[in-house]
Formats: structure tokens, C-alpha cells, sequence
């Protein structure tokens, strides 16, 4: 494995965290579908008070279940090559009869601000309200 993420087999503190919803510092994707669209909200999260992406939940909270070790790939490229500067991540995988959901934490930088690439490739510093990712 390329990464080395801290594996928790406690599926409550998972339903603890999927109760609390989508808000300013937690965001739920099915799948990571583009690492420039991703790299939006972990530069958001850490313009904020950092924040947890959940990987393998569906926007009603339902666990779907990832390939955690490809989702790692995909985040840790959207960090180190769509934000600016890079966004440092600590992965950590639920797992529960052979399902994983990926957790992402960005951690609350020091530094600021960060940005990231929009649709036509310029950099813009991203922030959450609630629980979207906005332009600044």
C-alpha cells in the first residue's frame, strides 16, 4: 500500500459522524469523480478550521463503500497538484465486513491562504458556508 492510512474498526464513531451530516467542516462523496473539483473543498477546509471528507457516502448519508487505497491516490494528487500550496491529509479507513469508507482529514494549517483551480484553470481562494464550497 502506498499510503498508510490508521484503520478503525469502530462503525459507530462512523454512524456518529454520518449523523452529524454535511456542514462547514464535513463534506460526503460517493466517489472522488475529479481530483480539480476536490481540490476545491480541501482548500476550503483549510482556509477554515480544517474539516473530514467522508468517502463512501452518498449525499443522504448512506454508506456506499469505496476502493479506499484508489481514493487516496485521487485526494492525495488533488492536494499536492490542484492546491496551492499543497494541503497536507491524514487518511484513516473504516472498515466493516470487507466495506471502507475513507476518511480525509485536513488538518487546520497554520498558513493561509490556500487556493485552488476553478473550471478554467485559475487559481481561487475556496471557502465553506455550510456545507458548500464557495469562490471568495
Amino acid at each position: 500500500m502506498r499510503f498508510f492510512p490508521k484503520y478503525i474498526n469502530d462503525w459507530d464513531e462512523l454512524q456518529l459522524f454520518i449523523a452529524e451530516g454535511e456542514h462547514e467542516e464535513q463534506d460526503f462523496k460517493q466517489t472522488i469523480s475529479s481530483e480539480q473539483k476536490i481540490a476545491r473543498t480541501l482548500a476550503a477546509f483549510a482556509n477554515g478550521k480544517g474539516g473530514r471528507l467522508l468517502v463512501g457516502i452518498n449525499d443522504s448519508g448512506h454508506i456506499t463503500g469505496v476502493d479506499a487505497e484508489e481514493e487516496m491516490y485521487t485526494l492525495h494528487e488533488a492536494a499536492e497538484y490542484f492546491c496551492d500550496p499543497p494541503v497536507d491529509l491524514e487518511f484513516y479507513i473504516h472498515a466493516e465486513n470487507k466495506v471502507e469508507v475513507l476518511e480525509a482529514r485536513v488538518i487546520r494549517p497554520l498558513k493561509k491562504p490556500y487556493a485552488a483551480t476553478d473550471e478554467k484553470g485559475h487559481w481561487r481562494v475556496y471557502a465553506r458556508v455550510g456545507d458548500k464550497t464557495v469562490a471568495m
